[in-house]
């Protein structure tokens, strides 16, 4: 995995980011991970047992859908806990490396996101 040139953003980041700067109001209800993590699993487990058993679809059972089907556990796992050392790949490419040098920052990432929110809704 290859990170970009800035820290590592916490998800407070995020949510100070989002709650200050936005136009339209936003709430962000800060949730337990393991709560999270085990409806990951159950949901996981159900998208399984109707895929696996097509005749669960004849009793009208079927995959969930947009967005509850993304919440699964590589998701939520992947973002518990993760620490990335993209190091080897910043090398030169005459240490072995890429040389990869990243164009922008996380938090520069997310304020242009941001921005392009508050453009699609700005009150005009």
């Amino acid at each position: 995995m290859i990170t970009n040139p800035g820290p590592a953003l916490a998800y407070q980041d995020l949510y100070s980011l989002a709650t200050e700067l936005s136009v339209t109001r936003v709430s962000v209800a800060n949730m337990p991970p393991l709560p999270l993590l085990l409806v990951s699993y159950a949901i996981e487990g159900y998208t399984l047992l109707v895929t696996r058993f097509p005749i669960l679809a004849k009793l009208g059972l079927k995959e969930l859908g947009y967005p509850i089907s993304f919440l699964q556990p590589g998701v939520i796992k992947g973002t518990m806990h993760t620490l990335v050392d993209d190091s080897a790949i910043r090398r030169t490419v005459d240490e072995g490396g890429l040389g990869y040098r990243g164009a922008c920052t996380s938090l520069e990432g997310m304020c242009e996101q941001l921005a392009d929110w508050n453009r699609e809704h700005e009150v005009k």
